[in-house]
C-alpha cells in the first residue's frame, strides 16, 4: 500500500503501484496520480465509490470532482463508473454539475452521461441545458441521451420543447411523486428494452438454428464448437441442445467440439463448467479420461465434479480411484455419483484387496446410512461381506424407487436373503423381475411360480417375462405340479411352453419322473394349442416328444399329430399316419371352416373308396354338402 500521498494542485503523475491503497483519501490522491486509463484505475475508482457511505468516502469522492485540474485519467474513470452506475446518491449531483462547466468540451458529454445517474430534478434541469440548440450535435445528442436514462422516457426523442414541457410539469410534484413517477416509468422501460432484448435474441437463435440446418455434417463439429464458447449464456445453451441432438442421432462430435468443453471447464463461472462437464459425460471418448481426471484433482464444485466422474467412470482406470475416494468422502450429493465410479473401478478389477478398496468400502458403509445409491449397493454386494450384506437388505425398505430396486439386484445372487427380496417384491411390483431372476438361479418350485403369479407387475409384459424366467428354470416335475394347480388357461400355455427345449429334453430325459412329466406336458400343451387352433404349435409340442416319446399316451400323441397335420393341409403326410376313416372323418368335421375343406374330402373318398361303412358315407356326404364341393383344393385332389 502506498501511504502519504496528499492531494495538491500541480501534483506530478506517481508511478503505478502493485497493491491499490484502501483508505479514501489514498484512493483519491491515487486516481489523481495517474494519468492512464486502465483497468486499475478502474477499480480503484470502485472501491472508492463503495466507501460512498461514509463522511470520509464522500468527501474524497467529491475531492476528485472538484479538484482543479482539467485533465484527469483517474477522474474521468470515476466519472465513467458514477455514469454506469443504476443510480447515484443526490449529494453527488452538484459537483458533477460544477464539473461539467469547466472541464474541456470533448469531456462534458461523459460528465452529462454522469449526471443521468443522479435522478433528481436538478441533474434533469442542468441536462437539459446542454441540450441547446446553439451547442454542437454530438453533445445535444449526449443530453437527450441521459435525460432518456434519468427519466425512464423514451418517446420525447430529441425534442427539447417536449423535455423542456415535461420537466415543468414536474416542478410541482412532491419528492415522494417524483420519485414514484421516476420508478414507473424505468420499470417500462426496463420491460419494454427486455422484450426487445428477448425477441432480437428469439431472432439470433432461430437464425443459428438455421445456420446449423444449413451446414454440411463435417462442419457441424466447428459450428457447435462456436456456440459453446459464445458469451451469450442462452447461445450457449443452443449450442448444448444441439450437440445432445447430434449425438442421440449417432453423430460423432469429437475434435472442435470436444476441445471447446474442455476449454469451458477452465471458466470462474461454474455455470458454465456444470454446462460442459455434463455435455463431456455424454461427448468425451475414452482417451479422453487421462484429462477428465487430472480436471478432477483439482476441480471444488460437486456439481461439476459428478458429471466428470460419470463421465470418467466409463472406462474406469486406477488414476481415477484418488477423486473416487476424495468425493466419496465428501458430505455433497456428488458422494453417489462417486460411489458409482467406485463400483465401475471394481467391476474393472481395479479395486483389489488393500488400503484403496478398505478406504472405498469404508465410505459406502457411511453412505448406506446417510445417503444410498445404487452404486453404494452394489459397491458393498460385490466387495463388501455378510454385514453389508443385510445392511443392503435394509435398502430394500427405502423411500426411492431406485435404491430398493439397486437393493434388489444386489441381494438377488444371494440365496439366504433372497426371500427378503422376494417378500420386497409383493408390496413393489418394480422388484418383480429382479426376484424371479434370483429364484431362477436356484431353481424354481412351483410353489415360487404360484406365489408369484399372484404379485403385482409394472405392466403384463414384465408379468410373462418373470414368469416364464421362473418356468423355464423348473423341473418338469414341478411344472406340472403347478399346471395342475391352475385354473388360468393363459399361465397353463406359459408353464407347458418351457417344456418344448432341446436342452431341457436331454437334461431331464434320464430322470423317469422328470421324463414322465415332460411327455405328458408336451401333450397337454400341444392338445391346448390344438384347442386354440395353434396347429403348427402344436404339431411343434408333438415333434419335441422323440427321445421320450415312450412316455406319452400314444394314442393322444397320435390323434394330435395327425389332426394338426390335416389342419395344415399336410395331407398326404396325414395319410401317412394310418388315421382310420372315422378320425378322418372327425378332422373334417373339426376344420369344415378351413379353405382346404373340400381337399379334405377328396383325400377321404380316394383313400378309402369302397371301404366306408354306409353310416361312415352318409356322414362324409353330409359334411361335404356343408362345405359344397367347389373349394380350392390341392392338385390331384379333385373329384374325376
Amino acid at each position: 500500500m502506498v501511504c502519504g500521498l496528499v492531494v495538491a494542485p500541480g501534483l506530478r503523475a506517481q508511478p503505478a503501484v502493485d497493491v491499490l491503497p484502501s483508505a479514501p483519501a489514498e484512493l483519491s490522491a491515487y486516481l489523481l496520480a495517474n494519468g492512464k486509463p486502465g483497468d486499475r484505475l478502474a477499480a480503484a475508482a470502485d472501491r472508492l465509490l463503495a466507501s460512498a457511505d461514509q463522511r470520509p468516502g464522500r468527501e474524497a469522492i467529491v475531492g476528485v470532482l472538484t479538484d482543479p485540474r482539467t485533465e484527469s485519467a483517474g477522474r474521468a474513470s470515476l466519472v465513467s463508473r458514477i455514469a454506469e452506475a443504476a443510480e447515484a446518491p443526490a449529494w453527488l449531483g452538484s459537483p458533477l454539475i460544477s464539473l461539467a462547466a469547466r472541464v474541456p468540451p470533448e469531456q462534458v458529454a461523459s460528465v452529462v452521461m454522469a449526471l443521468s445517474s443522479v435522478r433528481t430534478r436538478g441533474s434533469a434541469r442542468a441536462i437539459l441545458g446542454y441540450a441547446r440548440p446553439e451547442l454542437a450535435p454530438d453533445l445535444r445528442r449526449a443530453a437527450f441521451a441521459a435525460l432518456a436514462r434519468l427519466s425512464g422516457r423514451d418517446d420525447l426523442g430529441d425534442s427539447l420543447t417536449a423535455w423542456q414541457t415535461w420537466l415543468d410539469g414536474c416542478e410541482s410534484m412532491t419528492d415522494g411523486q417524483w420519485r414514484s413517477m421516476l420508478v414507473t416509468a424505468l420499470a417500462r422501460r426496463a420491460d419494454e428494452t427486455e422484450s426487445r432484448r428477448r425477441a432480437a435474441l428469439d431472432q439470433l437463435l432461430d437464425a443459428l438454428r438455421r445456420l446449423h440446418l444449413a451446414t454440411p455434417a463435417d462442419g457441424r463439429a466447428a459450428l457447435l464448437a462456436s456456440f459453446l464458447r459464445s458469451p451469450q449464456g442462452e447461445v450457449r445453451a443452443l449450442g448444448s441442445e444441439l450437440v445432445l441432438r447430434e449425438l442421440a442421432n449417432g453423430t460423432r462430435l469429437n475434435g472442435p467440439t470436444l476441445e471447446a468443453c474442455f476449454d469451458l471447464l477452465a471458466s470462474p463461472d461454474v455455470a458454465i463448467r456444470r454446462q460442459a462437464a455434463s455435455l463431456l459425460a455424454r461427448l468425451a471418448p475414452p482417451e479422453s479420461n487421462d484429462r477428465i481426471i487430472a480436471i478432477l484433482r483439482t476441480e471444488g464444485d460437486p456439481g461439476v465434479a459428478a458429471s466428470l466422474l460419470d463421465a470418467a467412470a466409463r472406462t474406469p482406470q486406477r488414476g481415477l480411484i484418488g477423486p473416487v475416494i476424495r468425493w466419496l468422502s465428501s458430505a455433497t450429493p456428488t458422494a453417489r455419483a462417486a460411489a458409482e465410479a467406485a463400483w465401475s473401478l471394481q467391476r474393472a478389477g481395479l479395486l483389489p484387496p488393500g488400503p484403496d478398496l478398505d478406504r472405498v468400502l469404508h465410505e459406502a458403509r457411511r453412505l448406506a446410512g446417510m445417503q444410498p445409491s445404487p452404486g453404494v449397493s452394489f459397491l458393498l454386494a460385490a466387495a463388501g461381506d455378510d454385514d453389508d450384506l443385510v445392511t443392503i437388505a435394509g435398502l430394500l425398505g427405502s423411500s426411492d424407487p431406485a435404491i430398493r430396486l439397486a437393493a434388489a439386484e444386489a441381494l438377488a445372487p444371494s440365496e439366504h436373503l433372497l426371500d427378503r427380496v422376494v417378500a420386497a417384491a409383493r408390496s413393489d411390483p418394480n422388484l418383480l423381475e429382479t426376484a424371479s431372476r434370483g429364484i431362477a438361479l436356484r431353481g424354481a418350485t412351483s410353489a415360487d411360480f404360484l406365489a408369484m403369479a399372484t404379485f403385482d407387475s409394472p405392466s403384463p409384459d414384465v408379468r410373462r417375462r418373470a414368469l416364464a424366467r421362473l418356468a423355464r428354470s423348473m423341473q418338469a416335475t414341478e411344472v406340472m405340479h403347478a399346471v395342475e394347480r391352475l385354473d388360468d388357461p393363459t399361465l397353463r400355455e406359459l408353464l407347458l411352453s418351457s417344456l418344448p427345449h432341446e436342452g431341457r429334453v436331454l437334461s431331464e430325459q434320464g430322470d423317469q419322473a422328470q421324463r414322465r412329466a415332460l411327455a405328458a406336458g408336451l401333450v397337454d400343451l400341444a392338445r391346448l394349442r390344438l384347442e386354440r387352433a395353434q396347429h403348427a404349435e402344436a404339431l411343434s409340442a408333438i415333434n419335441a416328444l422323440p427321445g421320450i416319446e415312450g412316455d406319452a399316451d400314444a394314442a393322444e400323441v397320435r390323434r394330435i399329430r395327425f389332426a394338426s397335420l390335416v389342419a395344415l393341409n399336410r395331407l398326404d403326410l396325414a395319410q401317412d399316419q394310418g388315421a382310420p376313416p372315422d378320425a378322418w372323418l372327425d378332422a373334417l368335421e373339426e376344420f369344415l371352416a378351413l379353405p382346404h375343406a373340400a381337399a379334405i374330402v377328396n383325400r377321404i373318398e380316394r383313400v378309402f373308396d369302397g371301404r366306408l361303412t354306409e353310416q361312415q358315407a352318409e356322414r362324409l356326404k353330409s359334411l361335404g354338402a356343408r362345405i359344397g364341393r367347389r373349394g380350392a383344393g390341392v392338385p390331384g385332389d379333385d373329384p374325376p
